[in-house]
Order: structure tokens, then sequence, then C-alpha cells
């Protein structure tokens, strides 16, 4: 009576989660009835909830020993040894539980792990049989069993299996492309060709099985099946897309090599985004290939379609204000670069995009702010650094903030190696502002620069002209208008040149030419 009052509260205690308090009670019943088996199962199983496994092993262990026909206590008894991975030990628990519950599928299942993690797959693909024949078919078990079998090296066994699974089901592609992806993996593709063909009698729009078919048309060396292929495969949306961006990857690469390959690449990137238009992975690569023939306006359109379809991806983001810079189109810069910043608040290239195009959409005050703000984010990359420097004296040139011009292109120099571009902002800067100390400093270090640059060109005309020598200018501008008109920021600085030359009519022209290399640029007159 004092045992089972014991034994009792014991196991309300477990039910309210007082473990501890329910296992010294357990422990009190074992004193005053050390056959208890009941109380060493309780034991068994707090130690089990609580992850106390070895010495839960210990009491469920001892209540199998005292109630050897208690399935349940094999049960836990079974868990524990799994967990503790004493998986030789499970197996025969396992099939004490086979022998006490013959039609519970749950045991022969548990066996068959058990025999697997024991380093017996063999022994597990007979359980696995067994359930089948026992229990009726079961997909999931099948294909654990040949998968072992091949694991195991068991080929024709695996084989044999597959066709007889074929044979009972005529009509299921899966199992098809199965038995034929098994002869392709084991060297035998001319007998999975038949599989494909049936399949696509079957089902004739199945992209997969073409799909496979180009793989196996390319290996053989027939690289304009392989293509026919390819076309049929990525003509059908049940081809995933993840599977076409690899074939379209492969091509990207290839046709590095050989360009001839690209209106192969173009047919199967516009038979990606017909049949997945919402999926941004495929506008994505598309516009990649456009970026690489420097296409840039259509990579730029696709760009802003992926970030309708998917905002959260940085590098899109990136490159879709790179093809706007590339193009001058400011107005785009202007307008995508808020929602970029506002998706990625820390990384600075956004800024540098943006920045630049509020400072040619005359919005001068807001391009240093924003120029400010992402300069914080460049971190150690002195590159990045110099480049936010260059673009945030140049708006203070043009707000007519010397002392701050000076100190971001003090900053700058300090950067290690300067680009030409940036010693010809700081040459103009110092001549418009009347701050030409430093010029010979910046001469000095543009010497290395080769001759053909434009900006060393250019540079040396800002030099002459902030020199006095005004005459050298105007035929230095025609050379270099000729050579390179088609530059919006070259032409847009050597309009400022003429313009501080008193060359009115050749700052003009220079001006028409920076324009028409723009998208809406707006050109202060002078700073």
């Amino acid at each position: 009576v004092m045992v089972s009052e014991k034994f009792l509260e014991a196991s309300k205690e477990k039910i309210l989660g007082n473990f501890e308090t329910s296992r010294k009670l357990l422990e009190e019943c074992l004193k005053l009835d050390p056959e208890h088996h009941p109380s060493c199962y309780q034991l068994a199983d707090i130690g089990h909830i609580t992850g106390n496994y070895n010495s839960a092993l210990v009491w469920a262990e001892k209540a199998v020993k005292l109630d050897p026909g208690n399935g349940w206590y094999k049960v836990l008894q079974a868990d524990l040894l799994m967990k503790l991975e004493r998986y030789a030990e499970a197996v025969v628990v396992f099939k004490e539980l086979n022998r006490i519950w013959p039609r519970k599928r749950i045991w022969y299942e548990g066996l068959a792990k058990a025999q697997l993690l024991a380093g017996k797959p063999l022994e597990s693909v007979k359980t696995y049989d067994r359930i089948l024949s026992e229990f009726g078919f079961d997909e999931e078990i099948f294909f654990k069993m040949t998968g072992l079998l091949e694991m195991s090296g068991k080929q024709s066994k695996v084989e044999e299996k597959l066709r007889q699974l074929v044979r009972e089901n005529p009509y299921n592609t899966d199992y098809l492309r199965n038995l034929a992806a098994m002869y392709v993996r084991y060297g035998k593709e001319d007998k999975a060709m038949p599989l494909w063909r049936e399949i696509l009698r079957i089902d004739p729009g199945n992209g997969e099985v073409h799909f496979e078919m180009a793989g196996y048309f390319r290996r053989k060396g027939d690289d304009a099946q392989a293509y026919q292929e390819l076309l049929q495969a990525f003509s059908t949306p049940n081809l995933s897309i993840d599977a076409k961006i690899v074939v379209l990857l492969s091509y990207y690469n290839l046709t590095e090599q050989f360009p001839a390959l690209l209106p192969q690449a173009y047919s199967l990137l516009d038979l990606t985004v017909k049949h997945h238009p919402d999926n941004p992975k495929g506008w994505s690569m598309y516009a990649d290939f456009l970026v690489r023939e420097q296409r840039y306006r259509e990579a730029l359109d696709l760009f802003k379609k992926v970030t309708e379809l998917d905002s959260t991806r940085y590098l899109v983001w990136e490159q879709l204000l790179m093809c706007a810079n590339a193009l001058n189109d400011f107005t785009v810069l202007s307008e995508e670069g808020i929602r970029g910043t506002e998706q990625f608040p820390d990384q600075a290239m956004l800024y540098l995009y943006y920045g630049k195009g509020l400072l040619y959409k005359g919005r001068i005050d807001e391009a240093r702010k924003t120029l400010s703000r992402g300069y914080l984010f460049t971190g150690f990359n002195d590159t990045l650094s110099q480049r936010f420097l260059q673009a945030m004296a140049n708006a203070a040139l043009y707000a007519l903030d010397f002392s701050k011009g000076d100190e971001y292109f003090s900053k700058g120099m300090g950067k290690g190696n300067v680009t030409s571009w940036f010693l010809c902002d700081y040459m103009r800067f110092m001549v418009l502002s009347g701050r030409k100390e430093k010029m010979q400093a910046v001469m000095d270090r543009a010497a290395s620069q080769p001759e053909t640059d434009p900006w060393k060109q250019l540079l040396l005309l800002w030099h002459q002209a902030g020199s006095g020598n005004t005459t050298a200018v105007k035929g230095g501008i025609e050379t270099l208008m000729n050579t390179f008109g088609h530059l919006f920021y070259v032409m847009e600085s050597a309009g400022h040149l003429c313009q501080m030359a008193g060359l009115t009519e050749m700052a003009e022209a220079c001006r028409r030419k920076a324009l028409a290399a723009s998208n809406g640029a707006k050109l202060p007159e002078k700073p």
C-alpha cells in the first residue's frame, strides 16, 4: 500500500515537471520494494526526459530484467541505446520488439535504422525488403533500400529492383527516370535513351528529360543536338529555374572564349524569362550577360525589374546603379539611389552613386549630405574613400565651400595611389578657387600617369591655364574634343576650363558634347 501511494504521488510530480521530487519518491518506492519495476521504468523515463541517458539506461535495463515481457520497457531501452550510439545492442532490442509486436511497422523501421548505423547496410536492406513484403509498397522505403544496395556496390541488384518497379508501373515517368538515371550513373547511357523516349511519349512536355538528354548528347560530342534538347527543356516551366541557371552560368563562362555561342545563350535566356517571368533569377542572369557586352541601357531595365520582384539582393542594386552611372543617367541614379540606400543603409557604394545623381541633378546640398553619410561606411577601403573624397570635394566646389573642398582633396592625396581623374579634379579646384599653392605637388604626383590618358592631358591644360598660359589651352581642348568628346566628365571639366579661359564658343561646344553623353545631367555654369 505504501509503495502504491508513493508511486502515485511520484507520478503526479513527474506530470507537473517536478522531476527531482518525483525521482526521490520513486527511489523510496524501490527501498520498500527493490523489484518494483514500474518505478525503475519511471526513473528511466525521467533520465530520458532530462537528457541523463546513461543513468536512464541503467534503470531501463533493470525494468526489462524485472519484467521481460513488457514491450514498452524495451521501447525505452531501444531509444536510449540509439541516443547513446550503442547501435549493435539496439538491433537486438528492436528484434525483440518485432517478436512482441509482429504487425508494428515502426519497430521494423527502427531495426533497419539501427542495422545501418551499426555498419550492416545489407542487413538493413533485408529489413526494408521485409517491410515492403509484409506492409505493401512504400516509395520512400523502396528508394532507401535501393540506395543502400547501391552504396554497397550491388549494382545488378539495384537494376533488378528498379526494372521490376518499372514493369509494375509502366506509366510512372518518375520511376522510368530513376531507372534511366541509374544507367547514366553506371556508364550504360545507351540503355537510358529508350527510357527517355518512352517518358516523352507519355509526357511530351517533360523538360527534365530533355535536360538529361542534352547532357547525354553533350557527352557524346553532339553539341548541335544537345542544344536542341536544351531548347526543348527551357521551353517548359517544369524544369526548375535553378537547373536552367546552372546551364546559363556554363554558357556565361563558355562565351568568354567562344563568343559565337552568344546567340544560343540569348535564346535560352529568352525562354527562361518567358517561362519564369516572376522569378528574379532569370532576369538577373540576363542582365549579367548584357552588362558584359556593355549593353547598359538594356541591362538597367532588367535590373529594375529584378528589384521590383525582389528588392533584398544588394549586388543587384549595385549593378543597377553601376549601369546608370556608365550611362551618365543621373535621373536614375537619383531616383533609384534613394531606394537602394533605404534598402541597404550601410553600403557605401550605393551612397556614392546616389550622391553623384543628386549632384548632377543640381541638388547640391542633398548631394553633400548623402556623400558625407556614405563616407562613414567606407571603412579601411582607401580606394573607395578616395572616390568619396573626390566627389565630396567637387560638391563643395559647386557649393563654393572652398575650405571643405581643399580639406577633402588633401585627405584624398594621403590615400595611397591617386588616379589621374582625382588629380585633374584637384587641379581644376585649385585653379577655380584661386588656391594654387599646391599645383606643383599635384603635377609631381601626375608625372607617372600615361600621356595618352585624357585626364592627364586635361590636367596639363588646367595647369597651363592656372599658370597664365591660356594660349595653349585652345589647341589642347580641340584635340581633346576630337579624341575624347564622348566622355561626359572630361567634356564637363573641359567646358569649365574654356569658360575660365574666356573661350566662350568652345566652352559651349564642350558643354553640348557633355550633355549629349549624359542622361539628365545638370551642369552648373561655373562654381
